[in-house]
C-alpha cells in the first residue's frame, strides 16, 4: 500500500470511529494493521479528553468596527461585533528539541494576543498521528491549525483533510513542489519557509571565508526529503561552489538531531581524520558534532570551525563563548504567531491576494557581535518581542506591521529553481490565480506593501538581516551538487 493509500484508509477510518460505523476495538486492530502508532491510537481515542495536549484560552482582542475595508491587497470583513471565534490546533514534531519548544511558544502567545483557544498536540513525525489529531480536533470544534511535516509527501494529504473538515491550515516549512493553495481548496490557507536558500549560502560561505578559503569541510545533511534539507543543500553548495581550494566530504542525514548527528561525527572523526571546518544544517545537529569534535581533544573554534542554521540559544550561547563562528536564527516563535495571526485573519474573513499565500519569513545573520544582545532580547525575556495582534490585518486594517522581513514565494520561480528530486508532473500547469499574480508583477508589488508597512523594528541596532546581506544571490538550478 502507497503512502498517499494509507492516509486515506487511515482518514475514513477515523471518520468512522467518529460517526459510529467504526467501534473502538475494530478501530484499534484495523489501526494496527495499518501501522498507526500507540501515539496516534490515542490521540484519536482520547479525542474527547485531554489526550495529552495543552490547552489555553484566552480573553477575545479588541474588535474593528466598521464596513468591509481593502487593506493593501486583502480585504477586511468586519461587522462591529466581537470576533469570529478561533479554535486553533498547534502541531510541533515534539516537544523536547528547543526550536520546537519555542515554536509552541511562538503559536501559543499569539493564540493569547489574539483571543484564540489552543491545543498543543505534537505529532511524533508521525504523519498518521498528524492525521489523527486533526480528525480528533475536528470533532472538538477546532477550525485552524499549524504544523510542518516529516517529508513533503503528507502535504496534499493534510491539504484534503483541511478542506474536508473545513479547518484552516497553515504550513510551515514543507510543501510538495508543483502544489499551490489553489490546487488544493480554500482551507489550505498559505505556507511560509525562511529562505533557505539564502540562510544556509551566508552561514557557509561565512565558515568558509573564516578557513581562508582551503581545506576540508565536513558537511551534514537535515532531514532527506524535506523542503529545508533540500533549499540549504543548495545554498551550501553555492557558497561551495566558490571556493574550490575547499574539499566537502560526509553528507550522512543527521535528522534534525543532536544524538544522530553526534554519531554521525564519530565516524568522520575516523573516517576523515583530517579537516577544518564542520557544516550542519541545523543547530540541533551541530550542538551534537560539537560535542563529538571537543570529546576527540581537538579545540572549537580554533581547532575546527562549526557553523549551521536555526538559531537554538546553546548555538548563540556557543558563538558567544567562540565555540561556534556563526548561525542563521529563523526565528521559530516569529514563524508561528505569523501563521497563527494569518489564520485568525482568515476565519474573521481577511481574503488575501494569490500572490500573500506563499511567503518567505526573514531570518538574521548571528556571530560574536550580536549573539549575546539576541538572548537577552528573546531567551532570557519574560515576554516575546513581537506584538501579535499588531500582525492582524483584521484588528489592525491601516497600521498592520509583521515586525519582520516577509516577502511573497512566486512558486512559478521556486520550482523552476528547484532540485529536480520532484520533476513537474507531466501535463501540470500553474493555477491561473499564480500565473495572473506573476504575469501583473503582484509579487514584486505585495513584497513593496509588505516592506513599507515594516515600521516596528525592535533589534534595529544589532540586526544583521540575511535579506539585506544576500541581495542579488538567488537559488539556481546548479547550485546543489552531489558530494
Amino acid at each position: 500500500m502507497s503512502e498517499q493509500s494509507r492516509n486515506d484508509t487511515t482518514i475514513e477510518l477515523i471518520r468512522g470511529l467518529r460517526e459510529g460505523s467504526v467501534s473502538r476495538r475494530d478501530f484499534i486492530l484495523k489501526g494496527a494493521l495499518l501501522g498507526l502508532s500507540l501515539g496516534s491510537l490515542g490521540a484519536v481515542l482520547s479525542a474527547c479528553g485531554s489526550g495529552g495536549s495543552t490547552t489555553t484560552t484566552a480573553a477575545a482582542p479588541a474588535t474593528t468596527a466598521g464596513v468591509a475595508t481593502t487593506v493593501g491587497a486583502a480585504t477586511t470583513a468586519t461587522t462591529g461585533a466581537a470576533s469570529k471565534a478561533a479554535y486553533l490546533i498547534n502541531m510541533p514534531q515534539d516537544t523536547k528539541n528547543e526550536y520546537w519548544q519555542f515554536w509552541s511558544r511562538g503559536a501559543e502567545d499569539a493564540a493569547k494576543q489574539l483571543g484564540m483557544k489552543v491545543d498543543t498536540i505534537p505529532y511524533e513525525s508521525d504523519p498518521n498521528k498528524q492525521v489523527a489529531t486533526i480528525e480528533a480536533a475536528a470533532a472538538k470544534g477546532a477550525n485552524c491549525f499549524i504544523t510542518t511535516a516529516p517529508s513533503i509527501t503528507p502535504i496534499k494529504t493534510l491539504a484534503k483533510l483541511a478542506n474536508d473538515r473545513q479547518m484552516y491550515y497553515f504550513g510551515i516549512w514543507d510543501n510538495q513542489p508543483w502544489f499551490t493553495v489553489f490546487d488544493s481548496g480554500q482551507y489550505y490557507a498559505g505556507y511560509s519557509i525562511p529562505d533557505d536558500f539564502k540562510d544556509a549560502y551566508l552561514s557557509a560561505k561565512s565558515l568558509m571565508d573564516a578557513m581562508g578559503g582551503k581545506g576540508t569541510l565536513v558537511f551534514i545533511a537535515g532531514w532527506k526529503g524535506s523542503s529545508a534539507d533540500q533549499m540549504r543543500s543548495m545554498g551550501f553548495f553555492a557558497a561551495a561552489a566558490e571556493f574550490p581550494d575547499i574539499k566537502v566530504v560526509g553528507g550522512d542525514p543527521g535528522q534534525w538531531s543532536r544524538g544522530p548527528a553526534e554519531k554521525i561525527m564519530r565516524d568522520y572523526l575516523v573516517k576523515y581524520p583530517k579537516f577544518e571546518g564542520v557544516y550542519n544544517q541545523n543547530d540541533d545537529q551541530g550542538i551534537g558534532a560539537l560535542k563529538a569534535v571537543e570529546e576527540s581533544g581537538r579545540v572549537a573554534g580554533k581547532d575546527v570551525l562549526f557553523a549551521s542554521v536555526d538559531g537554538i540559544s546553546e548555538t548563540l550561547k556557543a558563538i558567544a563563548q567562540g565555540k561556534i563562528l556563526n548561525t542563521v536564527w529563523v526565528f521559530a516563535p516569529f514563524q508561528t504567531g505569523f501563521a497563527v495571526a494569518r489564520l485568525f485573519d482568515m476565519i474573521q474573513g481577511v481574503a488575501f491576494d494569490p500572490a500573500e499565500r506563499f511567503v518567505h519569513t526573514g531570518s538574521v545573520f548571528i556571530d560574536k557581535s550580536n549573539a549575546d544582545k539576541y538572548l537577552s532580547a528573546v531567551y532570557d525575556a519574560a515576554s516575546l518581542p513581537w506584538d501579535f495582534t499588531l500582525m492582524s490585518r483584521f484588528l489592525h486594517p491601516d497600521d498592520w506591521d509583521y515586525q519582520n522581513d516577509v516577502w511573497p514565494i512566486n512558486p512559478i520561480d521556486l520550482w523552476t529553481k528547484f532540485p529536480n528530486d520532484v520533476p513537474k508532473p507531466s501535463g501540470y500547469t500553474f493555477p491561473a490565480e499564480i500565473t495572473a499574480a506573476a504575469d501583473s508583477g503582484k509579487f514584486d508589488e505585495i513584497a513593496k506593501l509588505y516592506a513599507s508597512h515594516y515600521k516596528k523594528k525592535w533589534d534595529g541596532d544589532y540586526r544583521k538581516s540575511v535579506l539585506e546581506m544576500t541581495q542579488g544571490k538567488e537559488a539556481t538550478p546548479g547550485s546543489k551538487e552531489k558530494l
